[in-house]
């Protein structure tokens, strides 16, 4: 078996790091509308089992490009859309609807479970 680059320390905390948040696939755009997937966690955020899955919510932020600062708006969000789900959908996808979307603009999309 090839040596890891990477420092044991590295390693070991890449490791212990609970992949507790959902992840967002890249939305589907149809027009005005986008179509963002997100699959939910198969872990809580101390890294255990997830037994508590009560709500998923979606975020989305608009970039704009005169005289802003990216990272500052990439980081900002307001709720949009929640779904309710519970403990067996853990891994599952579940798909956002958003409408009414403005032509030209960045969208940023993220998403925050609940249990």
């Amino acid at each position: 078996m090839p040596e890891s680059p990477l420092s044991n320390e590295t390693q070991a905390a890449m490791e212990n790091f609970p992949p507790a948040a959902p992840t967002v696939a890249e939305p589907v755009f149809e027009g005005r509308v986008a179509k963002v997937s997100v699959t939910l966690p198969t872990t809580d955020a101390d890294g255990g089992p997830l037994t508590g899955l009560a709500s998923c919510t979606l975020f989305y932020k608009t970039f704009s490009f005169a005289g802003s600062n990216p990272e500052a708006e990439r980081n900002a969000g307001t709720p949009h859309q929640e779904q309710e789900v519970n403990p067996e959908m853990a891994g599952q996808t579940i798909t956002f609807t958003v409408n009414d979307l403005e032509y030209g603009v960045l969208y940023y999309f993220a998403a925050s479970c609940a249990d």
